[in-house]
């Protein structure tokens, strides 16, 4: 059990509000930015979206990973193919070093999703839901791709709904609504048609393994 879970909450994003009433509208919370601009809060203070981290600027790497181990970040988890990752300045060595310094120890997960594409199968994406909400009891994630929108929806969406029981649907405005307080960000999250769709199938084969049990 996760406890000290933020209670579900209410959104009055661009789009109108953010369900048909059924959360707790009186929670309002549009303060979901993240530590640095290519960042934001999906579960405050438990879990954080975002941009690839690491940077060719030595400045701005050093910055950001500071930003993000600073937000009492635990768990960073890629979801980028490792041949993607051939082109990205890696961080995960630069991160330990900056968690040493206060005594903090620090895990990595790697799920790879084609750029633009969707987990390989329901049943793969079930378990890595799994082993995240596990997680969750003893670590606050940080969650990427490359821009943190597409690949990094879908696995945010899939928890949010997962830990406050709403529907795929509901899952992906509230990642929008979180997604947009970015400083900088564009377009949608998830980011396609059919990531949302995984969503959506996701937690509709969730709940009806639930019903039927």
């Amino acid at each position: 059990m996760i406890v000290n879970l933020p209670p579900r909450w209410h959104y009055e994003g661009k789009h109108g509000v953010c369900c048909d009433g059924s959360c707790d509208g009186g929670h309002v919370d549009n303060d979901m930015k993240g530590p640095n601009d290519f960042s934001n809060w999906v579960v405050k203070e438990y879990i954080m979206t975002g941009e690839y981290p690491g940077n060719t600027s030595d400045e701005q790497h050093f910055k950001i990973l500071q930003s993000l181990v600073d937000s009492g970040l635990t768990l960073f988890v890629c979801l980028q193919l490792e041949s993607e990752l051939k082109h990205f300045r890696p961080y995960q060595e630069d991160l330990k070093q900056i968690a040493a310094k206060k005594n903090i120890e620090l895990e990595f997960l790697h799920f790879p999703i084609e750029d633009g594409g969707v987990a390989e199968n329901l049943d793969e994406l079930s378990d890595f839901i799994d082993l995240l909400i596990e997680k969750l009891k003893s670590h606050r994630i940080y969650l990427h791709c490359w821009a943190g929108r597409g690949r990094t929806g879908i696995i945010a969406a899939c928890l949010l709904g997962r830990l406050y029981q709403v529907s795929g649907l509901e899952a992906c405005r509230r990642i929008q609504a979180c997604y947009e307080q970015r400083v900088v960000g564009f377009g949608e999250s998830p980011e396609y048609h059919p990531q949302k769709m995984q969503v959506i199938k996701y937690l509709k084969n969730l709940q009806s393994k639930e019903t039927n049990s």
